[in-house]
């Protein structure tokens, strides 16, 4: 899955609790002045033309899952039939929870400010 350039992106990545998810993240910098921001309040710059790669693994947190929930947020659409979601979300400012509260869903993202291609490849599988 691929973007086109943005000045600003969200990359929201989650699963269901149940459901196993890895992806790989390749971020490659077009512009002088892109920074990667992460939930922990940590920051990367990136410098023109450098190919930043790193891995997000998000096992299972609980054996089993409800098969008939479903739950829609701006950034995250998950159900049953649908336990693994990567969502980019261009000039975006909302902030997105790790997990959120009393919901069965595990949620990671990070913040790409800059000018930058970014590629996800992955495995998600649901149990």
């Amino acid at each position: 899955m691929d973007v086109a350039e943005a000045d600003f992106v969200t990359v929201v990545i989650s699963k269901l609790d149940y459901a196993r998810l890895n992806i790989k993240v390749e971020i490659h910098a077009l512009g002088n002045s892109t920074v990667m921001l992460f939930p922990n309040d940590t920051s990367k710059e990136l410098p023109f033309g450098e190919l930043y790669t790193f891995t997000v693994d998000m096992p299972p947190t609980v054996l089993f899952g409800n098969s008939q929930y479903s739950f829609q947020t701006e950034g995250i659409n998950l159900s049953s039939t649908h336990p693994v979601d990567v969502t980019f979300n261009t000039n975006s400012t909302n902030g997105y929870l790790t997990s959120p509260k009393d919901e069965p869903v595990d949620v990671y993202w990070f913040i790409i400010q800059g000018n930058a291609a970014i590629r996800v490849n992955g495995l998600g599988v649901g149990f």
